[in-house]
């Protein structure tokens, strides 16, 4: 047996990968010190050895305490002998992201992780040099070689290296060795818990692995063994990588990830899609106004690394250039506009503002902008008053364009948001296209009325029975006004919550089953149940919502299931089958269980509505094409014919099938072989290709 006799140290020992390790040391013949800073966990452990007739001793200690540590050592040394091996693996990772990490939590992740590897080493090396030898094993991280999030664990895994690397050229002519192993993702019980919530967090992951699976504790620990034995008594200073390859095919990983957004569309079928869904961009906007719209959007669009320095329509759309698969078609944003001009505040805009509007709203028309988005339940969009709209409406009009709100109604508000939407269209002579609406008896009504009052309109709605969006659109809407530093204060105060507490309660009433599907810095509340996790903590929902927003920045999203009272599938029928009907994705990807609708929506509208008879395929086809084509003015796509764009997708009607599920929602659809965009193979045997032939297409 490789270790007869030797005594080996290892910290993080009390569960995962540090038990395994602290096992197949004993099983190989070594006398075993696990250290946890647990101390029952560390006793389990200790107790499991000793029970194959190894010996072991339990030792709690806080690694990040010099006065622990020293204690530890001493203790080994009369418990065990003196230390031959020392295995430091002990870790958390609690900080990430480093605007949002507070000091606290960035120095409790480098003194468990870092400072616990200095303070150990320190411990055993004078013992190691008396003896002339020894063996150190730095369990780091693929985290400390590539950026994969976790600032704070990733700094200290890095930090870890560089002193590995210095201990092993300092004392190496002492007969002392010191080398750090890096992981990948790894099966333990951190994990095991993930995946009891979802039970395909790690099929998620194995894409990224070229030897198509995740790691197992025993897959380090004979990583480990190897490196602190006589074996590797010509290895010092080295880092081993034992990732399945992740970091070898960092590339497809990176490509991998922007899939599940960046292509997401193409492997649905999609060749364009129009920008500024619900009014949301970022330009035109003076450098402080961006942050405070960054801020507000970043829970839907995250915070990507791409300058944020804007301060153009130009500037802003050319960022795109050699960036996309697929077209993105531009919509004035009227958040934007309306910020640049008058910022998050109430009332009517003044005759400057409203002229500032208006050329905002030109800079975007004038770059090829199909109309003007808005968001009237988001912010400021819901402080707008009606003449403020008919008047931008009246710009949008004289250049042919489309109005198209998230309107300030829907569901049992439909009517007055209806009706503010079509008088709108028939006072400034605008088009209208309803975002999301289902079609219901009283929607149905309200669409004949406009259409019989003269009003040009049509609608989209993706083909879900659930709907998706941040939790702070939870709060009534005079707290949400004044953007996202405002509704944050107001969740803060106490006094302000115990004013918001029965106008939330009621709107979470209104809704179904409100599942979170992204919650920064909370990714183990992902998939769970809002009514669920606030029964487990034996608190109201209203309550639970409170603390679960000021807890996590107020960015968290979810999926809004409709009410079992709704016949949704009868609902989704009517509507998808209505002649004024479009089909849209509305598609959000951030967190690991965003909707569905980002990811089969075509495909769903195209295989089952087709094959379930709510459409034909010829209408299913239109409505997905040579319609939005219209409605949108791009004239030279939609249809395949002579002198029109070759934006292509190739699809077998028989196969064609949305395959996401609400467990399980980023799953490309199936059947739809190849997609070209201006003739080039953005997907190609059902796989992405890397293409990125996009660009920005205008109204014709």
């Amino acid at each position: 047996m490789r270790f007869e006799g030797r005594v080996v140290v290892v910290t993080g020992a009390g569960s995962g990968i540090g038990r395994v390790i602290a096992q197949r040391f004993a099983g190989e013949g070594a006398k075993v010190a696990v250290v946890d800073w647990l101390a029952d966990r560390a006793d389990a452990v200790a107790a499991e050895i000793s029970a194959t007739g190894a010996t072991a001793t339990s030792v709690h200690t806080d690694v990040s305490s010099r006065k622990q540590v020293d204690a530890m050592v001493a203790q080994v040394g009369s418990d065990l002998g003196p230390i031959d091996v020392l295995v430091n693996n002990a870790a958390i990772a609690e900080g990430d992201d480093v605007l949002r990490m507070d000091e606290v939590t960035w120095d409790r992740d480098m003194a468990v992780v870092l400072k616990s590897v200095f303070l150990c080493c320190k411990g055993v090396l004078p013992s190691m040099i008396e003896r002339g030898s020894g063996a150190i094993v730095n369990i780091s991280s693929v985290n400390a070689l590539t950026a994969l999030g976790n600032e704070a664990y990733s700094a200290a895994k890095a930090g870890m290296i560089n002193l590995t690397q210095g201990i092993a050229v300092r004392y190496g002519a002492h007969g002392i060795r010191c080398n750090a192993i890096a992981p990948g993702t790894v099966r333990t019980p951190i994990w095991q818990s993930r995946i009891d919530r979802d039970p395909v967090v790690l099929q998620r992951l194995v894409k990224w692995y070229p030897l198509g699976r995740v790691g197992e504790p025993d897959d380090i620990a004979d990583a480990t063994l190897f490196l602190a034995s006589d074996q590797a008594s010509w290895i010092t200073g080295a880092v081993l990588p034992v990732d399945g390859g992740l970091l070898a095919g960092n590339y497809r990983m990176t490509r991998e990830l922007l899939a599940e957004a960046q292509f997401a569309g193409v492997l649905d079928g999609v060749t364009a899609e129009l920008m500024a869904p619900d009014g949301f961009s970022w330009a035109p906007l003076p450098p402080q106004r961006l942050r405070e719209v960054k801020d507000y959007l970043q829970v839907f669009y995250g915070d990507p690394d791409i300058g944020w320095d804007w301060t153009s329509v130009a500037g802003y759309l050319g960022i795109f250039k050699g960036r996309i698969p697929n077209h993105l078609v531009p919509q004035a944003p009227h958040l934007a506009i309306k910020v640049a001009a008058m910022g998050w505040k109430p009332g009517p805009p003044s005759d400057d503002e409203a002229k500032a509007m208006r050329s905002h709203l030109v800079e975007w028309l004038d770059a090829g902008a199909v109309g003007m988005a808005a968001g009237l339940e988001y912010q400021p969009g819901a402080l707008s008053e009606f003449g403020e709209l008919v008047d931008l409406c009246r710009v949008v009009a004289g250049a042919g364009g489309v109005y198209a709100p998230h309107q300030r109604g829907y569901w049992s508000r439909v009517a007055s948001g209806c009706r503010e939407s079509f008088e709108i269209g028939r006072r400034s002579g605008v088009k209208v296209h309803l975002s999301h609406l289902a079609i219901d008896d009283a929607a149905a009504g309200l669409l004949d009325e406009a259409q019989a009052s003269g009003v040009d309109v049509t609608f989209d709605m993706y083909p879900y029975s659930a709907a998706c969006t941040h939790l702070l659109m939870m709060l009534p809407e005079w707290a949400q006004a004044g953007g996202y530093q405002a509704s944050m204060e107001r969740i803060a105060s106490p006094s302000e919550r115990r004013r918001l507490r029965p106008e939330t309660a009621v709107r979470i009433a209104e809704r179904g089953e409100i599942t979170l599907s992204s919650v920064e810095r909370g990714e183990d509340l992902e998939g769970r149940s809002l009514g669920h996790l606030a029964s487990q903590s034996g608190r109201e929902d209203v309550d639970f919502l409170f603390d679960l927003l000021a807890g996590h920045g107020g960015r968290a999203l979810a999926v809004y299931h409709w009410p079992e009272s709704v016949d949704g599938a009868a609902i989704l029928e009517r509507t998808i089958a209505h002649p004024l009907y479009v089909g849209s994705t509305d598609g959000i990807y951030m967190g690991s269980r965003p909707h569905r609708r980002g990811f089969g929506t075509f495909a769903r509208i195209v295989g089952e509505h087709v094959r379930g008879g709510t459409l034909t395929l010829e209408q299913a086809v239109r409505k997905v094409t040579a319609l939005p084509a219209e409605r949108f003015a791009l004239e030279d796509r939609g249809l395949i014919k002579p002198n029109m764009a070759a934006d292509i997708t190739v699809f077998d009607p028989s196969a064609i099938a949305d395959q996401s599920t609400w467990e399980n929602p980023r799953v490309p659809p199936s059947g739809i072989a190849h997609v070209l965009v201006e003739g080039e193979a953005v997907v190609s045997g059902g796989r992405v290709t890397g293409a990125l032939p996009g660009r920005i297409v205008g109204r014709s």
